[in-house]
């Protein structure tokens, strides 16, 4: 058992330090995951609804993974809904993909997990990359 002698300083705890972003949509925007909104972790978001426009996030993974799932349901409709961990560990965008459907409004981690085995076993789709298009 280690002592801590009197004057010793205590460690300073690592704090996640928020991007300097500014966004002039924020009090507007209705992206659901939004990485300058204290919760978006939390956030679920569907295929038809708005994604986050700030430049600074568009090489993000759960970004780049988001424009496929929107550029398919152009294409098909994608069903369910999708959460940041879900995004941010999908490695590939295939044509069978689909979301998570809410059950009584409870989130299973076992159905995430489901998910994301179903959805990272595809031989089949489009690979996730990055793509150099000129955003608005």
């Amino acid at each position: 058992m280690r002592i801590k002698p009197e004057n010793e300083e205590p460690k300073a705890e690592k704090v996640k330090v928020e991007p300097k972003v500014d966004c002039i949509r924020f009090e507007g925007c209705t992206a659901p995951i939004c990485p300058l909104d204290k919760s978006f972790e939390k956030a679920v978001w569907y295929a038809d609804e708005d994604i986050c426009t700030v430049r600074t996030f568009r090489k993000e993974h759960w970004r780049i993974v988001q424009r496929k799932i929107v550029k398919l349901n152009l294409k098909r409709k994608v069903d369910g809904f999708f959460t940041l961990s879900m995004l941010n560990n999908i490695k590939r965008v295939a044509g069978g993909i689909n979301g998570l459907t809410e059950r009584q409004g409870v989130i299973n981690p076992q159905d995430i997990g489901d998910f994301l085995a179903k959805a990272n076993g595809s031989t089949d789709g489009v690979e996730v990359v990055e793509d150099d298009d000129q955003e608005e």
